[in-house]
């Protein structure tokens, strides 16, 4: 989630639609805000690697070429995931990895971390780069 600067609601969300600019930004409105009245409206550039992995990974590029609001991330079954299920998924994967308990889907935003801002999740003396 890094890599894209978004909040991990948008993440789960993000489909070929929201790529414009010749594929170099992302454009699409925050999921946290998209019920209120003040929508925020983000456009913010797509690290290029990331845009290659998303083509590359097999059904997601070409099924989002179908319908480019078909969702990049999906569940075994090939339906869009949700927030609990993918909590539950990365959750797993950090668990695998051997990761500590705080490795979470929801830390720090990218801003943040390019501050050196500290999240209060984070434990430890460590700062971020």
């Amino acid at each position: 989630m890094s890599l894209t600067a978004m909040r991990r609601g948008d993440v789960i969300r993000a489909c070929r639609a929201w790529i414009t600019n010749n594929e170099t930004t992302w454009d699409y409105v925050q999921a946290k805000d998209s019920g209120n009245k003040k929508r925020n409206r983000m456009i913010v550039e797509i690290y290029p690697p990331l845009l290659d992995i998303i083509k590359a990974t097999p059904g997601a590029w070409d099924r989002a070429g179908v319908d480019p609001t078909v969702q990049f991330l999906r569940n075994r079954d090939g339906k869009p995931t949700t927030n609990r299920a993918f909590d539950r998924w990365f959750g797993k994967a950090c668990d695998d990895a051997g990761l500590p308990a705080e490795c979470t889907p929801q830390g720090r935003s990218l801003p943040a971390r390019l501050r050196g801002v500290r999240h209060p999740r984070d434990r430890g003396d460590h700062r971020a780069p």
